[in-house]
């Protein structure tokens, strides 16, 4: 994951676009800012996919996809990057919407899967958190309703978290002065679904 951050680093260069020190919104094919310091790329369009293999196989994972009806291979796969001096959150954000705007009741089709690839043990290095009940809650309510906020925190490199598509959550500072912060992500989803929100046709 670190050759592959340097790979995409210099791409970025080349195209003046600084996602370390200012809010650049750009979004590709394969790669996509998220906020400020913190870099989204897409192992499927990069040819990596197969980083990921042994976590999509984790027995969980596939337990998971099989009691919820979702495909037991990703529909697509990343790396998130968090770099050391990420200053401000990210703000609060779902994967994927509701399928439809007044029915946030329906049963998850598509899963998120994370997967830290460094210990996250202490606040500095940004672990994520999660809004609990959140997926089964519309826009509106969102916004007008008091959260209750929770992270994994101690979480060790390669443990799991699996979450539902709609859930709000973010990812917290990396205030750390030198360590960047991989994390896995796979997402998982009904066989008919496509994500067309998290990243753009153009190639980077």
């Amino acid at each position: 994951c670190e050759r592959i951050f340097k790979e995409f680093d210099a791409l970025l260069r080349e195209r003046r676009l600084d996602f370390r020190t200012q809010n650049t919104a750009f979004s590709f094919s394969s790669v996509a800012s998220r906020d400020r310091g913190r870099l989204d790329v897409q192992l499927d369009a990069a040819g990596e996919a197969h980083v990921v293999a042994d976590v999509w196989r984790h027995p969980v994972v596939r337990a998971c996809c099989r009691q919820l009806g979702l495909r037991e291979e990703p529909l697509f796969s990343g790396v998130v990057f968090s770099l050391p001096g990420a200053s401000v959150p990210q703000a609060w954000h779902r994967d994927g919407d509701h399928l439809f705007p007044d029915r946030a009741d329906l049963p998850p089709h598509a899963v998120t899967v994370f997967a830290p690839l460094s210990d996250i043990a202490s606040p500095g290095l940004g672990a994520t958190q999660f809004c609990p009940t959140t997926h089964r809650m519309s826009d509106d309510a969102c916004n007008s309703a008091e959260h209750h906020v929770f992270a994994f925190n101690p979480m060790r490199a390669g443990s799991i978290v699996v979450f539902d598509y709609r859930t709000l959550h973010r990812g917290v500072p990396n205030t750390t002065a030198g360590e960047l912060r991989p994390l896995v992500y796979m997402v998982f989803a009904k066989p008919w679904f496509r994500d067309h929100k998290n990243f753009s046709a153009e190639v980077l």
